[in-house]
């Protein structure tokens, strides 16, 4: 048994990629993709009939594109600003977002303009629960909006017509679309602010984007044995984009098949950008074995996964493989609890490319035909689907994630804009938020789209001990992805938490410090807990919609990354923000054998100003007597000590690191992930108790100089034989001399040094060259 910590950020932006083809109007033939004069006949789903698409017809005369919207049911009237929904807040939607340009980098996740009706809540007919016709006066409104790459709608002139027949059950969009062309693309949406949403594709409609409250009693979950399916091209990576799950129980044996929009022959694994010991790749099952979603984390008591983590050292390699090849993606059945997971047994998976599966099976203690199922697919590049009854209990831990190569963190005194309606509860949903630094006292305010003089405490269906309401700011003060916990040095955050005493009381109360919200600055450390500051402080303003935190927050500088959470049990989750990657400097693997480091030369390298000079090579000399390699690793500088368990630094995890690879055979499709066979290294973990307090120490007492035999599946390898280690700071060299079986002067040599809290170097091919 091996613990771990498995989360997985996993947000949904559904959307189905649906070309719009030049043909005369013909019925729908089989699963094809909705497209100009077509319509799809969709099962309807257990959700409120005005938003139960059952199909859609469309037509397209030059740039007038009209759009009809077959629903379940479609009632004279409908009841407007029902009582629980916010000022402001979008109560009823029927929409279509157009991609004119079919370009998915261009306007929102590829879609330029949005085509829709809708009404918003007027903050002086809130809870007045209004009864009226759709297209009664002051009610839903159509309107044309251009979309921007952040999400923002912008108001565009155009003149849209809606038709809605109680007769028919329909709802029809009619109007011009700049640079709209047979080839454009679209996706559909129904919306209700109480039954969640609706979309259309060529198999079938998805339940998506729905608050917390998706799973409560009245709502449908998936359970074992079940179909379910979801909207294609809603997420960029075809291998993650989920259009079809079906499962199946066998005694306590889940087996659940991924149908993806493609699954390729290869992927590639430990990408250039994706950070050491990040997964960068995951298909997983979520299971709540008994319907409780009290127990386990959040719910969820076990979790069925198959995923890739890069190993250090491999960050950045660029290997393509086969997913189901040997040692790839680790997979396993979790059991969880609120803090920490643990494996307990492996999984199987199998891998069709033919058909576009992945299929996930394994052994799930107390599963039952009854219990809940939710499944997520994930690649750190490109993208997360989540599929089922997730949100609400699982977004409540969801990571802190960390910036890819397209997005940037957020400083402490930066500003920062969010998309407007992306949650449903407007208390929790960012618009904006404004940061500000005086000395170490960090000030966040919170724009929300609408901040209510009261809320409602301790509602029914909260458990005992859940937070209820969170307003959060995560810093990250020293900058440093390794340290803290998950980069996490501090939190700023108001919270509120459910007692036994008032589970369920529902007391409405204005939000207030100290008498329904817990305002805290804390010190995350790992192994340790948190430690607690009493200098947090509140401000709340309805008339302005914000909520500022302010709090000292120990090493913050201006360059410290933060994160903002917003969250309601019942509402969902808002999470803006990202961690910057950890420093890496690094050289791709040599394909050259021109190019490559053979034993016997010596090796000059640039000097970095973004490394700390214990681990910034400058130089490496080899020489090769027989099977005994001797090298030597020049650094800028390596000082008489160093200090070894730092804080930050956990239990059993790898510290310092000089190394050498040996590719013995100079083949780069044998051997490890690198192609060697061979490492000879001089490493250092942090030993397994709390008690090790940070130690200064030299460099050749602190280390273990070992040999190793890499595992030909490239997941691991096996303790080969100690190695001699000679260590000068006066020369600042690192010194590794010992056997290496089969080496020759025709073997191809790699070197790394890495720092835990710094990063690492690489050096894979030759700059200039002496000797040979």
């Amino acid at each position: 048994m091996f613990r771990n910590l498995v989360a997985a950020a996993l947000a949904l932006l559904t959307a189905a990629c649906v070309p719009i083809p030049a043909e005369p109007p013909r019925p729908a033939d089989g699963p094809a993709a909705v497209s100009e004069q077509d319509e799809r006949k969709e099962s309807a789903q257990d959700l409120f009939a005005h938003i139960d698409i059952l199909g859609v017809a469309t037509a397209l005369d030059g740039e007038t594109l009209t759009v009809t919207f077959q629903l379940r049911d479609l009632p004279e009237t409908l009841t407007f600003n029902r009582t629980g929904v916010p000022k402001h807040a979008l109560e009823y939607n029927w929409e279509v977002s157009i991609d004119v340009d079919n370009d998915p980098a261009t306007g929102s996740a590829g879609f330029d303009y949005m085509l829709s009706a809708g009404y918003f809540v007027h903050p002086l007919a809130k809870n007045s629960d209004t009864v009226a016709q759709i297209t009664e006066p002051g009610f839903v409104k159509a309107g044309l909006w251009g979309l921007n790459r952040k999400g923002y709608r912008v108001p565009a002139e155009a003149d849209i017509a809606i038709e809605v027949s109680a007769a028919d059950n329909t709802i029809t969009l009619s109007g011009d679309i700049p640079g709209i062309t047979e080839a454009s693309r679209f996706k559909l949406r129904a919306y209700d602010f109480f039954a969640g949403s609706v979309e259309m594709s060529g198999h079938g409609p998805s339940i998506t984007g729905l608050a917390a409250s998706q799973c409560i009693p009245d709502r449908p979950i998936i359970t074992p044995g079940q179909t379910v399916l979801d909207a294609a091209g809603d997420v960029p990576a075809a291998h993650i984009d989920i259009l079809e799950i079906n499962s199946a129980l066998s005694g306590e044996r889940l087996t659940v098949v991924f149908q993806l929009r493609d699954v390729p022959e290869t992927l590639t694994f430990d990408r250039t950008g994706v950070p050491e010991r990040a997964m960068e790749y995951n298909w997983d099952v979520s299971i709540d074995v008994d319907n409780d979603r009290t127990t386990g984390s959040y719910g969820f008591d076990y979790t069925l996964s198959a995923m890739h983590y890069v190993f250090p050292r491999a960050g950045g390699i660029n290997t393509t493989a086969a997913i189901d090849a040997p040692g790839v993606l680790q997979t396993n059945t979790w059991e969880l609890d609120r803090h920490d997971a643990m494996t307990i047994d492996w999984g199987r998976l199998e891998v069709s490319a033919e058909d576009n599966t992945i299929t996930l099976s394994g052994k799930v203690p107390g599963i039952t035909a009854d219990s809940r199922l939710a499944f997520g697919a994930f690649d750190i590049l490109g993208g997360a689907e989540e599929v089922g009854c997730f949100l609400s209990n699982n977004l409540v831990r969801l990571p802190v994630r960390h910036c890819t190569p397209y997005d940037a963190p957020v400083r402490a005194g930066n500003a920062v804009t969010d998309d407007l309606s992306d949650v449903p509860a407007a208390h929790i949903d960012i618009t904006a938020v404004d940061t500000f630094l005086s000395g170490e006292t960090l000030t966040a305010v919170f724009h929300l789209r609408d901040v209510p003089e009261a809320l409602t405490f301790d509602r029914a269906g909260v458990p005992d001990d859940a937070f209820e309401y969170i307003w959060r700011v995560s810093v990250d003060a020293d900058n440093d992805p390794e340290t803290g916990f998950g980069g996490i040095d501090y939190t700023l955050s108001a919270m509120h938490r459910v007692s036994a005493s008032s589970a369920g009381s529902a007391a409405t109360a204005p939000i207030e410090a100290r008498k329904n919200l817990q305002v805290t600055t804390r010190k995350l450390t790992p192994g340790e807990g948190f430690g607690f500051f009493e200098d947090a402080r509140l401000e709340v303003s309805a008339e302005d919609n914000t909520i500022t935190l302010s709090g000292e927050i120990p090493g913050i500088t201006t360059v410290s990354p933060l994160v903002f959470k917003a969250y309601d049990y019942s509402g969902g989750t808002e999470m803006v923000g990202c961690l910057s990657l950890p420093p890496v400097t690094y050289e791709a693997p040599c394909d050259s054998d021109d190019t490559m480091i053979a034993p016997g030369q010596t090796v000059s390298d640039d000097v970095t100003d973004t490394l700390p000079s214990h681990m910034d090579i400058t130089e490496v000399s080899t020489t090769l007597d027989g099977e005994t390699l001797t090298v030597v690793i020049h650094l800028r500088d390596l000082p008489e000590t160093l200090e070894f368990n730092r804080e930050g630094v956990r239990d059993d995890v790898l510290e310092y690191l000089w190394s050498v690879s040996i590719d013995v055979d100079n083949d780069r499709t044998t051997g490890g992930y690198l192609g060697d066979e061979y490492t000879m290294s001089a490493s250092r973990f942090r030993h397994p108790s709390h008690g090790d307090a940070p130690v200064h120490l030299p460099v050749e007492e602190a280390v273990q100089a070992n040999s190793w035999q890499m595992d030909p599946d490239g997941s691991g390898a096996a303790y080969l034989r100690s190695v001699s280690i000679e260590v000068s700071s006066a020369e600042n060299t690192i010194t590794l001399i010992g056997n290496i079986p089969g080496i020759t002067p025709q073997s191809r040599l790699e070197f790394e040094a890495y720092d835990l809290q710094h990063g690492h170097e690489q050096l894979t091919c030759r700059a200039s060259v002496d000797g040979r």
